[in-house]
């Protein structure tokens, strides 16, 4: 090692040469390697920016109109009266009417549909009950003061 060239040790020029080498091949297995992992194509080099999403408002509200409140509770208690009072029944049907009618009229509404529906029903129910009762209610007393005595 004095400056002293000895047979076993290699050049430096060898040395240098043999470094050459190998580096050559791993950059060359590198770039292999580099290859087989990149498999898939970069796609995001055509996207366009995108605009963030602007902040979520609430839906406006719709007003409920209340005359169709009104007349769908109204052509419900129609039909549930019709079982305590035929008179006020069918008073509070023609109510539950009107104001269904109203509220379609200032805008289509389902629960204006729903009224209509509802006091239509208990109008149909409550005057059939009151047309079977005056009918039937004569021959009924008849049968009652002539039959009564038996039960």
């Amino acid at each position: 090692m004095d400056g002293n060239n000895f047979s076993n040790e290699p050049d430096n020029q060898d040395n240098l040469s043999n470094q050459n080498e190998q580096t050559t091949e791993s950059n060359q297995n590198e770039q292999t390697t580099e290859s087989n992992n990149n498999v898939y194509q970069d796609y995001t080099s055509n996207v366009q920016n995108q605009v963030p999403p602007t902040q979520y408002s609430a839906p406006e509200e719709k007003q409920t109109n209340v005359l169709a409140v009104v007349g769908m509770i109204l052509g419900i208690l129609s039909i549930i009266a019709c079982c305590l009072n035929t008179y006020i029944a069918i008073i509070v049907g023609i109510a539950g009417l009107v104001c269904s009618i109203l509220s379609q009229k200032q805008g289509k509404s389902g629960m204006a549909i729903a009224g209509i529906v509802c006091s239509i029903i208990g109008l149909v129910l409550n005057l059939s009950i009151l047309v079977i009762g005056l009918v039937a209610g004569p021959a009924l007393q008849e049968f009652v003061n002539q039959y009564g005595n038996y039960f």
